[in-house]
């Protein structure tokens, strides 16, 4: 299993190794072919040719279809796709160990003992250390890879052969300490660049949350207002804009205090909230007293209904002082369109804003629709 038990962490770490084992996918059956036809293996030793041949591109045909699977669907069980990838590498380490060690020790294939002994060296270097990410693989592949050569290499009594596995010792315990570096540094800094994610989020989310209300503030509206009017835009539906002010709200600051203010500005928010509980609408401070509400693939026959229960609702928000409940009452400014790209999207917020500030004029506690602003073939509704 990878280190952490952090689902992301492990996937991002599934992706890199998957990434970097995409060479062993090749690497293998090209030194062999390479190797066998030089020496003239296929004529020489035709069984031990095809056999091998067939072994090392079955072992790639597995690595291939985990890499392809991992391509196609990111997000699968990363345990299953991880235990694939570190079974089908181990199984060619192990594979490419004995025949190497079969090579090296046959005289058969004396012209390529010294060529197996390089590659087994640059496999179990360069296999670990890229490889690393895993720890299985990191203590497995160089030693499947090692054994079974240095322990021929104990009982051929050859002295050459026995300081040949006299180093290959030293450089075993070379790979293990560096990969083990490696391994490491890879997983701090992959833990780090998480960490940093996951701040930057909690920043972002900050930076776009009202703290008071716990709705989103008008950076966020703004950004998913775009989002909604391009979305609209596309399906040719109408998209419909709610400007939400609290009436006389100055004045009860003054006659109750800024305390008595925020409650009533954090009542207001979970009253919408509750009140609106489509996942695609919008609610967000605007600023002050003020809500806007974003309703998309809202008609405006469909929001008159809708403004008109918000202003009863509000209406019943009972917020108290002293313990007596304070009357709270709101306006709205209603404004509808169907997105249109060659329309400025900051008219229809101006719209719904002035109809607001008609609801107030006449009287408060009610809304009010910007009919005046419908125009004919321009995309408003």
């Amino acid at each position: 299993m990878f280190r952490s038990h952090n689902k992301p962490l492990k996937r991002q770490a599934l992706q890199d190794l998957t990434i970097r084992a995409r060479g062993g996918i090749f690497i293998y059956i090209i030194v062999w072919l390479v190797t066998a036809f030089w020496a003239d293996i296929p004529q020489n030793a035709p069984l031990f040719f095809y056999i091998n041949t067939a072994i090392i591109l079955l072992i790639a045909i597995l690595r291939g279809a985990q890499y392809l699977n991992h391509a196609k669907d990111p997000e699968a069980k990363v345990d299953v796709l991880y235990r694939w990838l570190v079974a089908a590498v181990l199984l060619g380490a192990f594979h490419w160990g004995v025949l190497s060690a079969w090579i090296i020790y046959d005289d058969n294939f004396k012209d390529l003992r010294y060529i197996y002994f390089v590659t087994l060296a640059a496999f179990a270097i360069g296999g670990t250390a890229t490889l690393s990410i895993s720890g299985i693989i990191r203590f497995f592949y160089p030693l499947l890879i090692f054994s079974p050569t240095i322990l021929l290499g104990l009982f051929s009594g050859d002295s050459e052969v026995m300081i040949l596995i006299v180093l290959a010792g030293f450089s075993l315990i070379y790979i293990f300490e560096a990969s083990r570096v490696t391994s490491k540094d890879y997983w701090e800094a992959l833990s780090s660049h998480h960490q940093a994610s996951k701040h930057a989020q909690v920043m972002e989310q900050l930076s776009t949350v009202d703290p008071l209300t716990k709705l989103g503030n008008r950076a966020f509206f703004n950004k998913k207002y775009i989002e909604e009017w391009k979305s609209c835009n596309r399906s040719r539906s109408p998209l419909t804009v709610f400007m939400l002010d609290l009436d006389h709200f100055k004045r009860l600051n003054d006659t109750y205090g800024h305390a008595f203010g925020d409650e009533c500005l954090k009542e207001v928010a979970r009253a919408l909230q509750q009140d609106l509980p489509r996942e695609t609408d919008t609610i967000a401070r605007y600023g002050g007293e003020e809500f806007v509400i974003l309703l998309p693939s809202t008609s405006l026959h469909d929001a008159e209904p809708i403004a008109e229960r918000l202003v009863g609702i509000i209406s019943e928000v009972q917020v108290f002082f002293n313990k007596r409940a304070v009357p709270i009452s709101c306006s709205i400014g209603v404004a509808s369109a169907i997105p249109d790209e060659n329309s400025d999207s900051q008219h229809l917020i101006n719209a719904a804003d002035k109809a607001l500030y008609k609801a107030k004029e006449e009287g408060r506690n009610q809304y009010r629709v910007a009919r005046e602003f419908i125009l004919d073939n321009a995309g408003w509704y």
